[in-house]
């Protein structure tokens, strides 16, 4: 009898533990969520994607998104306002989920300055092949490499395939042969941290009877920031194929980009 008592007074004991640890935490949750719903709430701009180093204002502000947090969460220096942008670029890559700081702002022509981590190489340009001579220091382009037919080695290795996707192309043991001719927009967003002319230019602003602008110079040297494993293929390019230039704003995507040949130039893209 006395062992039943003792049993029935543990059990008892127990549900009480249980019904009381049930009820502290109900309290603290609750405690919890009456002093977050009390939190005052902020607006900041959030970036939604990569903005890379370098990218314009209209880059930076179609790549945010406000987003309404605890007040003690909000960075210093965190843009509540995108007038803040203004004219500005952004001094550093911009990372997805980051808020938007003032401090990551700055003038176009600072950009250069804080290129630490980059190799900067340059190369000659016909004004066709680069935006007619428009770029400016600041820019962001798209680098494209185009190679005309290379003679196949001794081994007698030819490429009959570049396939769309990045994995290396089919070869198969024909004989000798050439490689097709092939262009590919290798690299995207790219710092632009100088340009030149080498020539004489003509009159700034000269414009002929049709109000076209022209060209300022009949050859330029721009100067990129490219990665070292970039910068080895860029220099390649230069020396053995041909390299254009394009304005290539941070917003700008790469959906359906891949190497381009006779055999795949009038594909559809899907």
């Amino acid at each position: 009898m006395n062992n039943k008592r003792r049993i029935i007074g543990i059990l008892a004991a127990m549900v009480l533990a249980v019904v009381g640890t049930v009820a502290l935490i109900g309290y603290v949750n609750s405690a919890k969520d009456k002093a977050v719903g009390n939190e005052a709430l902020v607006n900041v701009y959030v970036l939604d994607k990569l903005v890379p180093k370098g990218a314009d204002a209209a880059s930076i502000k179609s790549s945010v998104s406000i987003v309404r947090v605890p007040a003690r969460l909000k960075q210093t220096g965190a843009v509540t306002d995108l007038k803040v942008v203004g004219d500005n670029v952004a001094s550093a890559d911009l990372l997805p989920g980051d808020q938007l700081l003032e401090a990551r702002l700055v003038p176009q022509q600072d950009v250069k300055g804080a290129v630490t981590d980059k190799v900067q190489v340059s190369a000659r340009f016909e004004p066709e092949r680069a935006v007619g001579g428009a770029l400016n220091k600041g820019d962001l382009v798209a680098v494209y490499l185009s190679f005309d037919p290379f003679d196949i080695d001794s081994a007698g290795q030819r490429i009959d395939t570049i396939p769309s996707g990045n994995s290396a192309a089919t070869s198969t043991t024909l004989g000798p042969a050439t490689t097709p001719k092939v262009t590919r927009l290798e690299f995207q967003h790219v710092l632009v941290t100088n340009v030149q002319t080498i020539n004489a230019p003509v009159s700034p602003g000269a414009t002929d009877n049709t109000g076209v602008v022209q060209v300022t110079g009949s050859q330029y040297v721009v100067t990129l920031a490219l990665s070292p494993e970039q910068s080895e293929r860029f220099v390649f390019a230069t020396e053995f194929g041909h390299v254009w230039l394009a304005v290539d704003p941070a917003s700008v995507a790469d959906d359906g980009t891949r190497p381009v040949h006779l055999g795949t130039v009038f594909a559809v893209v899907k």
